[in-house]
C-alpha cells in the first residue's frame, strides 16, 4: 500500500545490497527491493542502492571492487563472483549486472541509483591529493562500475545525475 501524498521526504534510497546468505546483492534482491519500495512511495521518490564491494560468502568481511579487480583480473564482466580459500567466495556486482540493475531502474520509474561507496570503484584517472598522487587503478576502462551505470544511462538518453529543478513540473504538495 502507497503511502498518500508522502511530503516527509524527497527520495528514497533503498539499501538493495548487504543481504544475508551467498550473495549480498543479487539482481533478484534488487528487483524485490524495487517492487517492495514501490508499494510504499512512487517510484519516482525510489533509488535502488548498489554496492561498490563484495561480500564473503562466510564471515561477512567486506572487500572493495578495486581491490577484487586488482587480485582477479582478468575479470568476466558476467561474474558476480570470485572463489577465495577454504571454499568460500566473494559476492559483488560485477559490470553486467550493475547495467542489468541500472536498467531496471528506469525500467521500472524509479529516481535513479544510489551508490555505496563510488570511492571502491577502481579509478579510471590519477587523483591528486595534496603531494600524494593516487594512480589509475582500472586495468582497462571497461572495468569501472561507474562506466557501466553512465554508459548504460547514455544508451537509455538519460541524465546521469540530478541537477538543480529535477521536479520541473511536479507540484511536490501532489506527492
Amino acid at each position: 500500500m502507497q503511502v498518500p501524498k508522502f511530503r516527509q521526504a524527497d527520495l528514497l534510497h533503498m539499501m538493495s545490497y548487504d543481504q544475508g546468505g551467498t550473495h549480498h546483492s543479487s539482481l533478484e534482491y534488487g528487483r524485490k527491493s524495487a517492487d517492495q519500495g514501490k508499494g510504499i512511495l512512487p517510484a519516482q521518490q525510489l533509488t535502488m542502492g548498489v554496492p561498490f564491494y563484495g561480500r564473503h560468502s562466510r564471515s561477512g568481511e567486506w572487500t572493495t571492487y578495486e581491490d577484487l579487480v586488482q587480485k582477479h583480473w582478468p575479470l568476466n564482466p558476467a561474474l558476480d563472483a570470485v572463489d577465495v580459500p577454504g571454499g568460500a567466495s566473494i559476492g559483488f556486482n560485477g559490470v553486467t549486472t550493475m547495467s542489468l540493475k541500472t536498467n531496471h531502474t528506469l525500467q521500472e520509474g524509479l529516481a535513479g541509483v544510489m551508490i555505496w561507496e563510488v570511492g571502491q570503484d577502481c579509478r579510471l584517472q590519477p587523483v591528486v591529493h595534496g603531494s600524494t598522487t593516487h594512480v589509475r587503478t582500472c586495468p582497462e576502462d571497461e572495468a569501472s562500475l561507474l562506466l557501466a551505470i553512465s554508459r548504460t544511462l547514455a544508451a537509455a538518453k538519460r541524465v546521469r545525475m540530478r541537477m538543480p529543478g529535477w521536479r520541473t513540473g511536479v507540484d511536490p504538495t501532489e506527492l
